[in-house]
């Protein structure tokens, strides 16, 4: 672990996360050269998020032991990449909102959404390139499971299929949990750390811990953009197909949370407390 005094690893996550916040909200008309791209790009930059990834990027460094200072352009290359996942995926599940406004195809139409996502693919590349070439070959990889994953998921939608359970995993496996998986490794990765195989182990279960947080929530809170919503793959819908009445699938959805949550703290061999409270995130 990072330091002796647990309450120093959340603190230093918690600084990490600042400056990238910061660093973020820098990106403007001189890096994207266009300003209704600009406007465009940094729409979900500037109404940023919990920055999770980032801070799981932070996490597996510390975890590691190693310090914050080399770590803030991998941790915005990864949010970057995180975010032009979304923007192309709004497009094309055809939501209208997030984070409290519109969706960036919404805002500034489809053709500028498509190039949004592209440049801060490129951008990512970019802002990732002075950690090398296994680096970017790690990140590319990553996105390239996370568009197999958003694919399967538009083929659920386009054929009005509830996906199984199982295939319901391999979906959230690719779309959402690689990229958790590779941002708790990619820093240790970079350093050849011995770590790496632990903090993938984790976070490959604990981005599916938080996925099944997010469906959860989602299905309790009846959340309907738009029309193919309820084919959209959802671990209580999945289990509602395979047999279960409601509460029951909400129960094990319950259930599975927990048991994935518990595989991500047993995959690292340090814990502590402040270590534990960090992860509540992921939990129900």
């Amino acid at each position: 672990m990072y330091a002796d005094e647990k309450v120093v690893f959340v603190k230093e996550i918690t600084k990490g996360i600042e400056l990238t916040k910061k660093r973020l909200l820098t990106f403007g008309k001189k890096e994207f050269l266009n300003e209704r791209l600009s406007d465009a790009t940094t729409h979900f930059l500037k109404r940023q998020g919990k920055l999770m990834r980032p801070g799981l990027v932070f996490f597996g460094a510390l975890y590691s032991g190693f310090g914050i200072e080399e770590v803030v352009d991998l941790a915005v290359s990864i949010e970057l990449l995180h975010t032009s996942s979304l923007i192309h995926d709004d497009l094309v599940d055809k939501d209208l909102q997030r984070r409290g406004i519109n969706t960036t195809h919404i805002e500034f139409g489809e053709e500028l959404a498509i190039l949004a996502g592209d440049v801060l693919i490129s951008k990512s590349i970019q802002n990732s390139a002075k950690y090398g070439r296994e680096v970017i070959e790690y990140m590319s990889d990553t996105a390239m499971k996370m568009s197999a994953g958003e694919t399967l998921d538009f083929e659920c939608q386009k054929s009005k299929t509830v996906p199984s359970l199982n295939d319901y995993f391999r979906i959230s496996e690719l779309k959402s949990a690689s990229l958790i998986k590779t941002s708790a490794a990619i820093f240790p990765f970079y350093k050849k750390s011995g770590t790496v195989k632990e903090l993938e182990t984790f976070g490959l279960n604990f981005g599916l811990a938080f996925q099944i947080k997010d469906d959860f929530n989602d299905y309790v809170n009846e959340k309907k953009d738009s029309d193919s919503d309820k084919f959209r793959p959802n671990v209580v819908s999945s289990l509602i197909n395979e047999g279960n009445n409601k509460e029951s699938a909400l129960e094990k959805a319950k259930k599975l949370n927990k048991e994935y949550l518990e595989r991500a703290i047993t995959a690292l061999k340090n814990n502590s407390d402040e270590f534990l409270k960090y992860l509540k995130m992921a939990e129900i």
